[in-house]
């Protein structure tokens, strides 16, 4: 009976299928691994600190940032990179003690975020121990 199955071969037909299916799921891994990376830049984007997330960008502040770039960039690329530079510029007038204060709930807020997904140490203390 099992030489019976091991004798049996797809049909030119099925195999059509079969191969249209895994074309279709290469193309859902793709797309998901568009997702995931989407995903992975709106974490980063929300672990960026409070009181430097609130920037408004106009059309001067893409021009000065298309006008500096090398290569031509998407619309969507030059108005994250003028975001990015006005956030900067935020941070850097703010006082050195609430920098300070920003970046070290950043981390913590990076590292419980990683703890929690199991990627990474709790604290120094324990990459100290290697546990």
């Amino acid at each position: 009976m099992s030489q019976q199955f091991a004798a049996l071969k797809p049909s030119p037909l099925a195999q059509e299928h079969l191969q249209e299916i895994m074309i279709q799921l290469a193309e859902i891994e793709q797309r998901l691994l568009q997702v995931d990376a989407a995903v992975a830049r709106l974490a980063e984007e929300l672990a960026m600190p409070p009181a430097v997330t609130e920037v408004v960008v106009m059309p001067e502040d893409e021009a000065r940032v298309r006008a500096a770039l090398v290569k031509p960039r998407s619309p969507a690329v030059v108005r994250l990179l003028a975001r990015a530079d006005k956030q900067a510029g935020q941070f850097k007038r703010l006082p050195k003690k609430e920098r300070q204060d920003l970046l070290a709930k950043s981390l913590e807020q990076a590292q419980a975020s990683a703890v929690a997904r199991g990627i990474a140490l709790d604290n120094e203390r324990e990459a100290a121990r290697g546990d």
